[in-house]
């Protein structure tokens, strides 16, 4: 008979729930053992290698590109708030630098997301004909959603920061 406990059972990064299993065991699905601890990459690349689809794969590997531009971005600004708010005289036209970031972020992440989008939703239609709604795919669909929010909404902030502190 299983007692019931308060705490919340073990589940894999795998999302295998081996309740009734042994505690000290491994993971069937995918030969992780309770206490091990793996790296904070270990789930991408396990869901990664689970896809399945070569739609959803390219659509995270954009939204990892989304993820990076945005960064890229970001750090841009900062350079440039950093230098055009230094004293001197920079030149004339050294301000119009500071258009840029988001002319980048208008012209060159947010076609990047839209394309994202559009193949991952080709990739998920594919993924659920072929073999189901797999686990590895849903996890790397998750992971893709994320990239692209925290690459575009995150350089945004960025932007619209720097922009202020440089006008004001």
């Amino acid at each position: 008979m299983v007692e019931k406990s308060d705490t919340i059972p073990f589940q894999c990064h795998c999302g295998y729930d081996p309740t009734g299993f042994d505690s000290d065991g491994i993971c069937p699905e995918c030969g992780r053992s309770r206490g091990e601890r793996k790296g904070w990459l270990s789930a991408p690349l396990w869901s990664w290698r689970h896809c399945g689809s070569w739609w959803l794969r390219f659509g995270f590997a954009c939204s990892v590109l989304t993820l990076v531009l945005g960064i890229a971005s970001s750090v841009l600004v900062i350079y440039l708030v950093d230098e055009l708010s230094g004293g001197g005289f920079k030149g004339g036209t050294a301000g119009i630098a500071i258009l840029y970031p988001p002319l980048l972020w208008l012209f060159v992440q947010l076609p990047v997301v839209v394309f994202s989008l559009i193949i991952l939703g080709i990739g998920r239609n594919r993924s659920k004909k072929a073999q189901g709604a797999g686990n590895g795919a849903a996890m790397l669909s998750r992971y893709s959603g994320a990239c692209m929010l925290f690459g575009m909404v995150g350089s945004l902030i960025v932007i619209i920061i720097g922009t202020v502190l440089i006008f004001q």
